[in-house]
């Protein structure tokens, strides 16, 4: 089963021109334990501070949801500020607030109470079982009340940054609040944060210039 994305964006600013993008993954379901131990064991050499075992959760946590795992792999590396860490927390300060975001996907203290934790019961726990349990459940949570899989890259992105901007496009615009704790001004921003720091890419996935920045000049 194929699913092909594309489509072209205006002007984004910051040196480039304009965005095209086509996405087309592969979708491998359900998944072997052989693929499973595949694709680990390339998450884990590209990403070292992950265990084969946390590895192999990142891989079944982004089947469950219809994503792809490299993409997966290189979101946690991003949020967690490439430690893949469980009790990495957030020093972000803003007018005076301190980030309450922790974990590998940064769970913000209103969201870990939206499932049933804390901030500080999260940090207490190991990667594997905070990935397998908690950042499992909430990415589940996310692809049901979206009634959508979330194949596309900048869709799992949204699902842990801002999940308003799920299926907006790239193009989308955070509001001020949002992009005041983060550098990024629309969803495109992300996107190329994300990549900035990535050590995989996809591993399902057939990526054919998505996101391809043309310099200005």
């Amino acid at each position: 089963l194929f699913e092909d994305f594309s489509g072209t964006l205006g002007d984004i600013g910051d040196g480039c021109e304009d965005i095209t993008f086509m996405f087309k993954r592969v979708n491998i379901n359900p998944m072997t334990t052989s693929k499973i131990t595949e694709y680990a064991n390339k998450i884990h050499d590209a990403y070292p501070q992950a265990s084969i075992e946390l590895a192999k959760h990142i891989v079944t946590v982004a089947n469950d949801v219809g994503a792809d795992p490299g993409i997966l792999a290189d979101l946690i590396n991003f949020e967690s500020g490439q430690t893949f860490r469980a009790d990495i927390r957030n020093k972000t300060v803003v007018n005076g607030v301190q980030a309450s975001a922790t974990g590998l996907i940064q769970f913000t203290s209103s969201t870990a109470k939206e499932f049933g934790t804390t901030t500080e019961k999260l940090a207490a726990m190991t990667p594997e079982n905070q990935m397998d349990i908690y950042v499992r459940k909430y990415f589940v949570n996310i692809s049901k009340n979206q009634k959508k899989k979330l194949s596309l890259e900048s869709d799992l992105y949204m699902a842990v940054f801002q999940r308003a901007a799920i299926g907006k496009g790239l193009d989308y615009k955070f509001s001020e609040r949002v992009a005041a704790w983060n550098s990024s001004r629309r969803v495109s921003d992300y996107v190329i944060s994300v990549r900035k720091y990535s050590n995989l890419g996809p591993l399902i996935s057939e990526r054919i210039d998505y996101l391809n920045c043309n310099p200005v000049g």
